[in-house]
């Protein structure tokens, strides 16, 4: 049976994750933790060639993870705009309180912990749009690479996303999993079936490092 086997990176620490801020479209770069833990994903995924395609979300802070793993494989980047994380409209870069304070009613959507998929804020995605769009794209990758070995550098919500689609999990549940910065996730995909998780959100590659989520 052709197998194909995905490492799924997060990208590494921006100012927004030390703030607390919802940080879905907007373009924010890495702190310099986040591009040295960047070189410590790029060393991790080194060891483990060969690897034949790196894709990466075309915003800053993936793009800056990418860029060390490209030139540690060898391998050129290639930016896929579905590969974006969550689009959360009006209350990108706000605080939990604040969202609160804003969207009072949507928040206590958020914080029942109901599995409502045609929920959005104003100007966003809705979660059901979101996990098709997500769907297609690691779909569309692997109809690709089948029976390769890839890297995909995303983001939390885009990689939980991936991982439940492709095990054939709850996305919403995965959704409320968050994975720690520059960490890696592998699974192997056949051709047909569901996928096998193999390692999900490893961070052993920045045990020197002082990581934070």
């Amino acid at each position: 049976m052709l197998e194909t086997t995905v490492f799924l990176v997060r990208h590494g620490q921006t100012p927004s994750n030390n703030q607390g801020l919802l940080n879905g479209r907007n373009d924010t770069p890495l702190t310099p933790l986040g591009h040295a833990q960047a070189e410590r994903a790029a060393e991790r995924l080194a060891e483990l060639r060969p690897l034949h395609a790196l894709y990466s979300s075309p915003l800053r802070r993936a793009r800056e993870t990418a860029e060390p793993i490209a030139q540690r494989l060898n391998l050129p980047v290639q930016l896929h705009e579905g590969l974006t994380e969550f689009n959360f409209g009006l209350a990108e870069g706000l605080t939990l309180e604040e969202v609160r304070e804003r969207f009072p009613a949507i928040f206590a959507r958020v914080m029942s912990g109901a599995n409502d998929l045609d929920l959005r804020f104003p100007e966003g995605e809705s979660a059901r749009e979101f996990y098709e769009r997500v769907d297609r794209t690691i779909r569309e990758i692997l109809a690709a690479h089948r029976g390769q070995r890839i890297v995909i550098v995303s983001h939390g919500g885009v990689i939980g996303a991936a991982i439940a689609l492709l095990i054939g999990d709850d996305p919403v549940r995965w959704s409320r999993n968050p994975l720690p910065n520059a960490s890696i996730t592998e699974l192997v995909v056949p051709e047909h079936g569901p996928a096998r998780l193999l390692i999900a959100g490893d961070t052993h590659h920045l045990d020197t490092l002082e990581v934070q989520i």
